[in-house]
């Protein structure tokens, strides 16, 4: 017996030398929040000497250090698995392991069986989503001996006494196909017909043609297959069908999609004119997508993040022994508590946290959520995008662009003169513009006025990466701006106009007293003009770029759209 015990300890010195942990082996996100000192990690670990580990990590007594470039989660589990809801046909989060699949399998499946005609053997036979009608309506059509013509406001094959079988007619009457990648993706938008609702709108489309389209209220406005003819878009839903008119516009960051949809089962709006009118069926949008995936992301991941938490059961205090430590150094120097620090604020359930987080010296924690980098060693932390963090947990940025695309503050051409706006001078730059001083100087001249076409009411959205969700405004008189954000506060600025930067120096609001130096684009749609809006770092420089000011820290971006000048009120009007 002495001599087994002997071998029994050997192993389990050898596994501990060997770095070996409880954790690493853990298959499943529930199985390891279950075990003390573990954690799960939404992808593999990176240990700090830059190997990678597992999803499931150790943060007890002898643990090696690692980074957590996902989402870091103590003891609740976000569902990565769905089932179809064939009541209403919405994919619900299941438990993992419970017979679920993934959201996009879902998705393409949760929908109502549809049927088409078989001509030959004339009999409905089951169809994919999108390709067909309910049953009875098939059943009623499908007659070899019936005559069919292509109605034209419908764009339907209807009975008619002279006409082609129900296929020669189909083959050219309302034939629409999937989308285009250019409307494939994640959007952004506002509606802006006359009675419009305010807030942020929504609209999600899969590769193959889901659409799913949300209010400011997050209630589900339109669901079911978007198709595309040369000139329209088609909502179709299974009580009916949306036909709709649409015109792209191509913007600095983003494309602009003004999207006029009409009312189900009727003819698509003539004009967009007729759309925007009060008491017309329809509604018109305009809705934006990132052009490039490297400086944008629409995809809508913290509003998953906020509703799945929403969810989750509540805890009436938060025990977390590591909250206490105000910066990285601090928190990971935690000798008693296993402590790590996030580049976010953590979130336990519904709760805003703080950025050190971990288990308690006995082992109990709280559950909680970092959507950033997690690290339980290092302040400049190693992370699977090729980026870095600096102690602060801020990401850190480098290097210029090469141009600035409409700016006019293009290259990286030595001992050029640039245009300073904060104090209209001109200096020697690597951003500079101008070969020749004096010809930076004619340019570089404050102007106490706002540009003509700024003057009015603008209504936008944030696009740089870590957007505030919700509607912004902004009002333009000749001298000053007043910017409304989301939250209803509000700020007003005198505004200067300087080359092809405007400065705003702030006179109310929480920023009363700086001055922010901005880049501005304006672009004409079919309804409205489009304003791209980058701003600064407060009493800072502007950004260099649109593409810069996307990703750059304490940098902003913008873009509002305003009714074109020569619209009438009864057409476009955002002055409520």
């Amino acid at each position: 017996m002495p001599t087994l015990f002997i071998l029994v300890a050997a192993l389990l010195l050898v596994s501990i030398v060997q770095g070996q942990d409880p954790c690493r082996d853990i298959p499943t996100c529930i199985l390891c929040v279950a075990k003390k000192f573990c954690g799960w990690c939404s992808s593999p670990v990176i240990f700090i000497d830059g190997t990678k580990g597992k999803q499931c990590a150790f943060q007890g007594d002898g643990a090696k250090p690692f980074v957590c470039d996902g989402t870091y989660q103590t003891e609740t589990c976000i569902p990565e698995e769905y089932k179809c809801d064939n009541s209403s046909f919405n994919c619900k989060p299941v438990p993992a392991g419970s017979g679920g699949e993934p959201i996009e399998k879902c998705l393409a499946d949760c929908f109502p069986t549809v049927y088409y005609c078989d001509k030959k053997a004339s009999k409905c036979i089951k169809s994919t989503p999108g390709n067909g009608t309910d049953f009875k309506t098939c059943n009623e059509s499908c007659n070899n001996e019936q005559k069919f013509s292509c109605d034209q406001k419908t764009q339907k094959c209807i009975e008619s006494e002279s006409g082609t079988s129900f296929d020669a007619c189909n083959k050219t009457c309302g034939q629409a196909q999937n989308v285009t990648n250019d409307i494939v993706g994640h959007w952004r938008g506002l509606q802006i017909s006359i009675g419009y609702k305010s807030g942020e709108w929504k609209m999600d489309v899969t590769n193959t043609s889901l659409v799913t389209i949300t209010t400011p209220d997050k209630t589900v406005w339109a669901k079911g297959i978007l198709q595309q003819t040369s000139n329209e878009l088609w909502i179709v839903e299974k009580d009916g069908t949306r036909r709709s008119i649409f015109v792209l516009t191509p913007l600095p960051t983003v494309q602009a999609l003004t999207w006029a949809v009409g009312a189900k089962n009727l003819p698509p709006p003539p004009d967009f004119d007729t759309a925007m009118r009060a008491n017309t069926p329809g509604t018109v949008f305009v809705m934006y997508k990132c052009q490039t995936a490297s400086n944008c992301d629409f995809s809508h991941l913290s509003d998953f993040i906020e509703s799945t938490i929403n969810e989750l059961m509540l805890r009436a205090n938060i025990k977390d022994n590591c909250e206490v430590h105000p910066n990285c150094k601090e928190c990971i120097g935690d000798k008693a508590n296993k402590c790590g620090w996030c580049s976010t604020n953590v979130i336990y359930n519904t709760t805003v946290g703080k950025q050190c987080a971990g288990h308690n010296s006995d082992g109990s924690k709280d559950p909680f959520i970092c959507n950033g980098v997690y690290s339980t060693e290092t302040c400049d932390f190693p992370s699977t995008t090729g980026s870095s963090t600096s102690s602060s947990g801020k990401p850190s940025s480098s290097g210029k662009p090469s141009s600035s695309g409409s700016t006019g503050t293009s290259g990286n051409t030595k001992n050029k003169y640039e245009c300073i706006p904060a104090n209209a001078t001109c200096e020697l730059s690597e951003n500079g513009q101008y070969p020749v001083k004096g010809d930076c100087e004619a340019v570089c001249q404050k102007q106490p006025f706002v540009p003509v076409d700024l003057l009015g009411t603008w209504r936008g959205l944030q696009i740089n990466k870590g957007y505030v969700i919700g509607e912004w405004r902004a009002v333009f008189t000749q001298t000053n701006v007043t910017v409304t954000r989301p939250n209803k506060d509000k700020f007003s600025a005198t505004v200067t106009l300087v080359a092809n930067y405007l400065t705003m120096d702030i006179q109310t609001g929480d920023l009363k007293g700086k001055k922010i130096q901005t880049l501005w684009n304006i672009a004409f749609g079919v309804e409205t003009k489009f304003f791209t809006w980058a701003w600064g770092i407060p009493n800072g420089k502007p950004p260099t770029d649109f593409q810069n000011a996307m990703t750059a820290a304490n940098n902003a971006e913008f873009v509002f759209a305003s009714c074109l000048s020569n619209k009438d009120p009864k057409i476009c009007n955002f002055d409520h």
